[in-house]
């Protein structure tokens, strides 16, 4: 996936995210579904999944806005854009746990399940996809050096 995504010439860091999270989300969700028919309870299943989708979205919308964020806004805004994303992101979870709380089918511990193996796979193709295009995600600048005699630019 990456090498395809290198060859056309995109090298940015967040579409790596995008890929590498959105696959190991289907991997997970395929498993999560698997695991739960297996067991005989298509509800844990699609609780599990449900758990999993959550956590895509929640990531996948994270990193959108924070690319946005990161092209079109100046440097000393950035941190108060970040937290407007993450404030956005918090709600949307609790507007989403409204509906979803007061329903027959929900297995609260395999929709917890889905979303913390979600969470883990899309921290882990986060790192993955870091490392991998080795691009710096902002660039605040050297830090001054700091003399005896004061701070030296």
């Amino acid at each position: 996936m990456m090498r395809a995504c290198r060859r056309r010439g995109e090298r940015s860091v967040f579409v790596a995210m995008m890929i590498w999270g959105s696959v190991a989300s289907a991997v997970l969700l395929v498993v999560v579904g698997a695991v739960g028919v297996a067991m005989g309870d298509e509800e844990s299943a699609l609780s599990g999944a449900v758990g999993v989708l959550v956590a895509t979205a929640f990531f996948a919308l994270g990193a959108s806005c924070l690319q946005m964020l990161l092209q079109h806004v100046a440097t000393p805004t950035m941190m108060a854009g970040a937290f407007l994303v993450y404030g956005l992101q918090i709600s949307a979870l609790f507007w989403l746990y409204e509906l979803v709380a007061s329903a027959s089918w929900l297995r609260g511990s395999w929709l917890a399940w889905g979303a913390f193996g979600a969470t883990i796979a899309w921290q882990a193709s986060q790192v993955w996809a870091v490392t991998q295009t080795r691009q710096l995600i902002y660039d605040g600048g050297m830090p001054a050096a700091v003399t005896a005699e004061g701070v030296s630019s």
